[in-house]
């Protein structure tokens, strides 16, 4: 009697636990129909595509022939892994997600934060790891050359303070950086210009913009720059060129120029030197970002002359710089800067 109640017992217990096992939860991952771009990165280094044969090159490795696991992810992010991979959607209406796909313990998985852990095949990942590498295109020689002095005459933005993309600048701010490439002449003489060759030559030639219209340009502080005579369409800059008093040049160092589909990026570290009307003309100090050589805050070091400042900026640990990508599209022979970014 005590045998057929002991095995009962077993029984009982073997059917809970096949119970258990048959209602785990299943989890499915979950693509964007439609993102709008997809920024892969690995070791730090973020390539993002947008044109829709690559978009659907990437969500065709990552759906396979569909993924279902029992496998939980209950974490933003995985953690002992190698060779990682994360992969960010933006997509509409707005919005954005994310998830890894990895190596770990000889084995390589997709995980999506919350959802589930999808093992995938060596093959799988080397497909995708080999498409992120593929995207970085080398630069040709002419690109190379028209790139590097776009970026030195554009050091007129700096003065933003901000991380921005030209199609989301308002009509202020793209009329003050156009009129500011403009510039004064070197002997500082009264100048002038019209809204259409600002428009043509600045505006649309060099942020592709051509939504603008012309009204009295002020600087980043409100007081007014540039007085603009409509009867003869002119802007007129100020006597004392008040903007000047905000300037201050940064020292590009180009870390790296490429090409991903149709934009071209340069990575570089900027530093800056104290803005104009310095109080102790005899050194001058360097700053991370334009914003502390405003406030003169978070000094990087202090120089008397140039040959002081070249051994400064030699033994300037690169942790201490601030790094920025600026990136430009290709548009009838120019390259037109369509972002700006102060990385973080």
């Amino acid at each position: 009697m005590k045998k057929r109640s002991l095995l009962v017992v077993l029984a009982m217990v073997m059917t809970v636990l096949l119970m258990s096992a048959c209602s785990k939860t299943e989890y499915t991952l979950n693509l964007p129909a439609e993102p709008t771009s997809i920024t892969l990165t690995k070791d730090d280094d973020d390539r993002t595509i947008m044109t829709a044969e690559n978009i659907q090159t990437v969500l065709t490795m990552l759906k396979g022939s569909g993924r279902i696991t029992t496998d939980e992810s209950t974490q933003d992010s995985p953690s002992g892994t190698t060779d990682e991979i994360k992969i960010d959607f933006a997509h509409n209406p707005e919005g954005t997600s994310t998830l890894f796909v990895y190596k770990k313990a000889d084995k390589f998985y997709i995980e999506q934060p919350y959802n589930g852990i999808y093992e995938i095949t060596a093959e799988e990942y080397d497909s995708l790891s080999k498409f992120y590498d593929g995207l970085k295109v080398e630069l040709g020689e002419l690109a190379d050359f028209s790139i590097k002095k776009r970026v030195d005459k554009l050091k007129v933005v700096d003065q933003m303070g901000k991380s921005f993309k030209t199609s989301e600048l308002t009509n202020d701010e793209v009329l003050r950086l156009g009129y500011c490439l403009f510039g004064p002449t070197q002997n500082f003489g009264f100048i002038s210009t019209t809204f259409e060759d600002l428009q043509r030559t600045y505006l649309n030639g060099w942020f592709g913009r051509s939504d603008c219209t012309p009204k009295d340009i002020t600087c980043f502080c409100g007081e007014v720059i540039s007085k603009y005579n409509p009867a003869n369409d002119e802007f007129t800059w100020d006597d004392n060129f008040h903007y000047l008093d905000h300037s201050a040049k940064s020292y590009d160092e180009i870390i790296e120029m490429y090409q991903i589909e149709d934009r071209y990026v340069v990575k570089l570290y900027k530093i800056f030197p104290d803005i104009m009307m310095n109080s102790n003309p005899s050194q001058f100090n360097f700053y991370p970002t334009y914003n502390d050589a405003v406030n003169k805050t978070n000094v990087l070091f202090t120089v008397t002359n140039e040959d002081e400042f070249e051994n400064a900026v030699k033994s300037l640990d690169d942790s201490k710089k601030t790094s920025y990508t600026m990136t430009f599209k290709l548009v009838k022979g120019s390259y037109k800067l369509v972002e700006y970014k102060i990385n973080d």
